[in-house]
């Protein structure tokens, strides 16, 4: 074989070789993101599908009528753990690199948080009084009844922010940055709402744009326990209000008089109106961590 046949036959080999390797390397880069992504939407898709057996537990005449939710919210929880534990052995990691660990300031944050949700469902209900001259009315109802049916809005937060903004809400932050992150589990969880029997319009005005506001609280307090607490007392508020059917409401929201078609469409378009405005601040909120995040890691 000549002296250029051989120089031929060996930048062949070269290429033949890169090519290998290029291929390699895209094939572990596929494999690597197929297993986050599996794993991260595995846990709320999982979580999902598990809770609906709890559902039909629940119902069942061995469980007293009445706390039906309780074992809802507590059976869910129970599935959410279980899952995730599962998760963390095949990824090889423990609770407390996901910041799922109890130590002294997390019933702090639940009750911060909790205040915090009360108070801006509050005044968004308050908005929505003066825009529409709404009328609100005490039912009368027995704040004890209320107080212990409404301590099942708890494990019922607690069950869902396990499932969308523990493990799978990190894991996909750490690896595509807050966007992602915040994007992907906000359809998530309105998926979720909308097969629970949501409408899709509600799912997305709702759980979808208060995603973002449950992602932020997890990001800046490294935890579950600020946006668990939010969320409660968000689901609070609306049951206050007689929002949540198996809670008796302690006050009545509604017009003094038979409104007109009118006025109802107008008291509609300003509540789709307020969560517009709520979902842009989200937004806004979102892109000042990110430039904050991104500020901290130039500067160490």
């Amino acid at each position: 074989m000549s002296l250029q046949c051989r120089v031929v036959n060996s930048l062949f080999d070269v290429n033949d070789d890169s090519l290998a390797i290029k291929q390699n390397i895209v094939s572990m880069t596929y494999n690597k993101h197929l297993k986050i992504i599996s794993t991260t939407f595995g846990v709320p898709i999982l979580f999902s599908l598990a809770l609906m057996s709890v559902a039909l537990l629940s119902l069942s005449p061995f469980f007293l009528r009445g706390n039906e939710r309780f074992t809802y919210g507590i059976g869910g929880s129970m599935i959410a753990l279980l899952i995730l534990y599962a998760f963390l052995k095949i990824d090889h990691r423990s609770w407390k690199d996901y910041f799922l660990s109890v130590d002294k300031l997390t019933l702090n944050r639940f009750v911060k948080g909790s205040a915090a949700g009360l108070v801006l469902a509050a005044a968004m209900f308050l908005l929505q009084v003066w825009y529409s001259g709404l009328t609100i009315t005490a039912t009368g109802a027995d704040l004890s009844r209320f107080a212990w049916m409404a301590l099942s809005l708890v494990p019922l937060a607690f069950m869902e922010e396990l499932a969308f903004r523990s493990y799978p809400f990190f894991k996909l932050h750490d690896t595509y940055g807050v966007w992602r992150a915040q994007i992907s589990m906000a359809l998530l969880f309105a998926l979720y709402h909308y097969i629970g029997g949501w409408s899709l319009e509600a799912s997305f005005l709702g759980p979808f744009v208060w995603s973002f506001a449950f992602g932020l609280l997890a990001l800046v307090s490294n935890g579950i326990a600020l946006p668990t607490g939010f969320h409660f007392g968000l689901n609070l508020a609306l049951a206050a209000i007689g929002n949540k059917h198996w809670i008796p409401g302690l006050v009545e929201i509604d017009f003094a008089d038979t409104p007109t078609e009118e006025m109802l469409t107008s008291n509609a378009y300003f509540g789709t109106s307020m969560h517009l405005v709520l979902f842009v601040a989200l937004l806004l909120l979102t892109y000042r961590f990110t430039k904050k995040s991104h500020g901290e890691r130039s500067s160490n």
